[in-house]
């Protein structure tokens, strides 16, 4: 999967996510784009491994999300 054909997989399990749909219905969508999720309570960080590619780094309560490309 190129990185536009990822950006659009992304986009649309958001979407999904964001909806009133049933959560029987968005944890498949998160796990389809969601490889693995590391928290570190010690330094308030919170790592989110995209597939096939990318990392979002959310860091403490202000919800800061960088998409970097791996």
């Amino acid at each position: 999967m190129n990185e536009p054909q990822f950006k659009v997989k992304l986009l649309n399990a958001i979407t999904l996510l964001k909806s009133d749909c049933p959560m029987s219905e968005k944890i498949p969508a998160a796990r389809s784009i969601i490889e693995k999720i590391l928290v570190d309570p010690r330094n308030k960080t919170m790592d989110i491994y995209f597939l096939p590619n990318g990392v979002t780094t959310c860091t403490g309560s202000t919800a800061i999300f960088l998409l970097r490309s791996a």
